[in-house]
């Protein structure tokens, strides 16, 4: 996947695409898939602001422009659940949120709970814990990355700091958490 328990940053720099830079250096991206389906109720959902009902399908992208992941999310007031996929289309779980980003846990592939998030008092810095033991496993920091330049500093959105994992599994699912976060967030 990634360089293992390295440090990355995702930043969204578009409706539908976020730069995984180490330091200033990209080595991946989420995007949008070339091939989704059109889907007709994302528009409306825009324009009667329901950002979060939306449909999503990006795919997970490294510096070589391989494929290594997916993340899935059908559109609808109950579609809670960001399915996620490994490059070769095998389900290995998915992140699911309730009415907020302190409601964000994982399931594994059988829907078993993996960890879930906690949220800091300061609303930015969130911890990934195992769901059984409370054991924290990774952190999540919200932050900017400070450019020479005073425009760029301007035009470039905040993003997430995350220690990528060695197990691919755990890299996925921690990049949805992540993703997920920003969906709610930015909607």
């Amino acid at each position: 996947m990634f360089s293992t328990n390295s440090e990355v940053f995702i930043q969204p720099v578009g409706i539908n695409k976020h730069n995984i830079l180490n330091g200033k250096e990209p080595i991946g991206e989420i995007r949008k898939r070339s091939d989704a389906p059109v889907h007709i109720q994302n528009t409306i959902y825009a324009l009667i602001s329901l950002h979060t009902c939306k449909a999503v399908d990006v795919e997970i992208v490294d510096h070589e422009k391989g494929v290594v992941g997916y993340i899935r999310k059908s559109s609808g007031l109950r579609a809670k659940k960001f399915h996620l996929f490994k490059g070769d289309q095998t389900y290995v779980g998915s992140v699911e949120s309730g009415l907020s980003v302190k409601n964000i846990k994982t399931l594994d592939k059988n829907e078993q709970p993996l960890y879930k998030l906690e949220v800091s008092s300061s609303g930015i810095d969130y911890n990934i814990l195992e769901f059984e033991s409370n054991q924290g496993v990774a952190s999540i920091r919200k932050r900017s990355i400070v450019y020479e330049s005073i425009k760029d500093n301007l035009y470039n959105a905040d993003g997430y700091y995350i220690t990528i994992p060695e197990d691919p599994v755990k890299a996925l699912h921690f990049i949805g958490i992540c993703f997920t976060i920003g969906f709610y967030q930015s909607s």
